[in-house]
């Protein structure tokens, strides 16, 4: 059990985050971000473990491309 928390510890201070992290930082449901890994639009990662492991900067990318333009939030308002 101590040899994954430390796992645990290095893998966050090197930039990556599991799922149920990514939930908390981003406030997106889990279900959610890990439909975008099953289906490739997010890149994420199980070193032999159970949990995934996405890294900060594949979430960032992720995150960028949901953004919504102006256009398309206000085009589906009546």
């Amino acid at each position: 059990m101590e040899i994954g928390h430390a796992h645990e510890s290095r893998r966050a201070t090197t930039g990556h985050v599991t799922v149920a992290g990514a939930e908390q930082e981003t406030g997106i449901n889990r279900r959610t971000i890990q439909r975008a890994i099953y289906s490739g639009a997010l890149r994420a990662y199980r070193p032999g473990a159970q949990k995934l492991w996405i890294a900060r900067a594949d979430l960032d990318a992720w995150l960028a491309e949901r953004v919504v333009a102006p256009t398309q939030a206000h085009h589906g308002a009546a």
